[in-house]
Parts: structure tokens; sequence; C-alpha cells
């Protein structure tokens, strides 16, 4: 019988709204560390100096306009996580390599085309070495780039996708060995998913139309069958939609579940330990959360 409640809580206030964050161990010492992102362009570097606690003051980073979201890997192959941020009003990204104390020396811009907005890292064609992909609301793109191992990044495709993608994520849906793109597209209402068949050969996308203009994809096993499903949420509509892998890769079923208002972001982790992986989806219009346990009956 639950007796007493104990609340631990840390509250750490902006001086503007908050873009974005990311948690990932900066400095390697088994901790995960706060990166967070305000809207005047600042990246706020919170080191975790133990047990949870937060260094303070931060470690403040100005870069260009319109600073979004947050890819992290090694870039540079000295073994310690750099970060890529897209700035979508100076039509660029900037690329902060970690100097190995959990501090970020390096600054470096990378010019990407108009209006990028998501990112990820990943290695796409399995050499070893960490890419970058980012989506472009412009051009309705999205920009392969390829990763030398040295912290440079050339650009290796220019993939046309549905208008206005928000909404970037990864995932081998065909199980190949390689992972294949999927970005949400607001203004048209569908999801683009392009499979990669190796050495940064895409095939044409394949369009999902969803509806309700789809804000964030996330890639989970929602049955789990071992292939990935997606998770979309419809910005519009108040609603979950979930996209069944029938296990070769193509979308087959499609799943509607109620959220609060205007739902953007996804969260995907095994909340309660069962095996199952669940969804958090935030509520932007109403301040709130939406929680998805999953099960054996899904």
């Amino acid at each position: 019988m639950l007796t007493s409640v104990k609340q631990q809580m840390t509250e750490i206030k902006f001086d503007s709204p908050t873009r974005s964050s990311a948690v990932f161990d900066i400095d390697l010492d088994g901790d995960e560390d706060l990166i967070v992102i305000d809207d005047h362009d600042i990246v706020f570097v919170y080191e975790n100096v133990a047990g949870g606690r937060l260094a303070k003051p931060p470690i403040e980073i100005l870069v260009d306009e319109g600073a979004q979201r947050i890819a992290y890997a090694d870039f540079d192959g000295d073994g310690y996580p750099d970060m890529a941020i897209p700035n979508q009003d100076s039509d660029d990204m900037a690329i902060l390599f970690n100097s190995k104390g959990g501090h970020f020396g390096g600054l470096f811009y990378l010019d990407v085309g108009q209006e990028p907005f998501a990112i990820l890292a990943a290695d796409l064609n399995k050499d070893k070495k960490t890419d970058l992909l980012v989506t472009q609301l412009y051009d309705n793109s999205v920009n392969v780039y390829s990763g030398d191992g040295y912290g440079d990044f050339t650009v290796e495709k220019v993939l046309p996708v549905g208008e206005a993608p928000f909404g970037l994520a990864l995932a081998d849906l065909d199980q190949n060995g390689y992972q294949d793109i999927l970005t949400a597209n607001f203004d048209s209402d569908d999801i683009s998913v392009l499979m990669n068949a190796g050495d940064f050969l895409f095939h044409s996308e394949e369009v999902y139309p969803v509806g309700g203009n789809p804000y964030q994809v996330v890639s989970f096993d929602y049955n789990n069958d071992g292939f990935p499903d997606a998770a979309v949420t419809q910005f519009e509509l108040d609603s979950l939609v979930i996209l069944l892998n029938d296990s070769t890769g193509k979308f087959d079923q499609m799943l509607q579940f109620a959220t609060g208002k205007a739902p953007l972001s996804i969260a995907v982790a095994d909340f309660d330990n069962n095996g199952w992986e669940d969804l958090v989806v935030t509520n932007s219009a109403e301040d709130s959360l939406s929680f998805y346990l999953n099960n054996a009956n899904y």
C-alpha cells in the first residue's frame, strides 16, 4: 500500500521560451547531461555533476538565427559526442565540436539550403562514419550529408519529399541493414518513406496519406514483431496515428488514437518495463502530456 510520496523536482527558468532539448553524456563520465536551445538562439549546456545535479551556471553558446533541433554523435573520431544544429532563419547548420572535457570549443557553419528544420545523425552507408540528414521546409526535401570521419560533411543527395517536412525519423523498415528515411509533411498531410539501398542510393519516395497536418514521426515496434512501425502526431485533428509495417517495409494498416489539443512531439520508451514500447505525446495547446501504455493486446 502506498503511504507516502516523495517528489523531487529541479526547476530551470529561462528568459525566453525553449525550442528543443537533448540529453546525452557530453564528457563521458557516465552521467547524462542536458542541452537546451532557447528562443534567442542560445545553446545552454548543463553538465550533470553527480546524481542528477546540474552545474550552474550553464555553458552558453550563441548560434545563428532560428536554431531548431539538435543532433549529436562523434563527428571527428575522437570518441566524444559533437553537435549539429540547423538554423531555420539563417539557412545554415552549426557544427559544434566537443573539446573532450564536455566543452564545445569549435563552432563552424555549413550552408544547407532554405529553412532547415529537422536533423538526425546516423551511419547511413555503414562505413563507420557519422552522416547527417536535414529537412528543408522551403524546398520540401531531405539533404543527405556524408561524413568523412574527421568532422567534414559533403552533400550526397537532395531527396524530394512532401510539403513542409517538420518531422524526420530513421528505421530499417525492410530489414536490409540500412536505415530508411521517414518524414512527416505538415502541409501535404502525408508521410514520405525513402528506402535505403546502401551506398547513399535511395528509392523514390513512397507516400502515405494520414491527414491532420502531421508534425512529428517516430519509429517504434508497436506489435513487438521485430519490424519497425511508425507513430505520427496529427496537429489539427488532435490525434496520434500508428502505421503498421507489413514485414516488407510497407505500411498496410493505420490506427488512430485521441490526444490532447495540438499534439507535437513524441517520445518512445518502455515506461512500465513490460517489454513493449510505449509513447508519450506533448500537447501544445493545453500544456499537457498524453501517455499510451502498450501491452500484449496492443
